[in-house]
């Protein structure tokens, strides 16, 4: 594009941004403060020389010091609270739900386990005793076919229960 297509009045620009070629455009950096360090720093845990590479930091970034007292102060606040430990009625309650589900949990997983051992036991002697070698591929292919039946429904139970958000609503 020439100065007739664009225009009498308009100058010419540098690289069409619409700015003449000796003006220069300065970039302001923004640095974000590293605030884990902020509070590392506040709280004391760095180490001496973490701590004095923060502070010649500080002194880089005069605005950071803003924050930082904010931060000081939301600590000086924090520090000031003071909880309530709930009541005695509340810590039962807690303890009696994991007792019931732990339980309930434990004592299912052992009958399962023992139903397991007993029915592939069942299963062995069975197919070792039979006399027809029909009757064995009959009772083994019934044995695979009933095991891929648990894993697969024990595997979509798992993955529903993870996926479940009404799992914690009491009916």
């Amino acid at each position: 594009m020439d100065r007739t297509e664009r225009g009498a009045n308009q100058p010419e620009s540098a690289g069409g941004l619409g700015r003449l070629p000796d003006q220069r455009v300065m970039k302001v950096k923004h640095v974000e403060p590293p605030h884990e360090k902020m509070m590392a720093y506040l709280d004391g845990e760095l180490p001496e020389k973490a701590r004095l590479q923060f502070e010649r930091l500080l002194e880089k970034h005069p605005e950071w010091r803003v924050e930082m007292a904010d931060m000081a102060a939301l600590i000086g606040a924090t520090k000031q609270l003071k909880l309530k430990p709930p009541a005695a009625k509340v810590w039962d309650r807690y303890w009696e739900e994991i007792d019931n589900k732990l339980g309930r949990r434990m004592g299912l997983a052992l009958a399962l386990a023992g139903a397991l051992i007993l029915i592939g036991f069942g299963f062995y002697k069975v197919i070792m005793y039979a006399d027809n070698d029909f009757v064995k591929l009959g009772i083994g292919l019934l044995g695979t076919g009933m095991l891929m039946l648990f894993t697969v429904i024990l595997r979509a139970r798992l993955l529903e229960l993870r996926r479940d958000r009404y799992r914690r609503i009491r009916k």
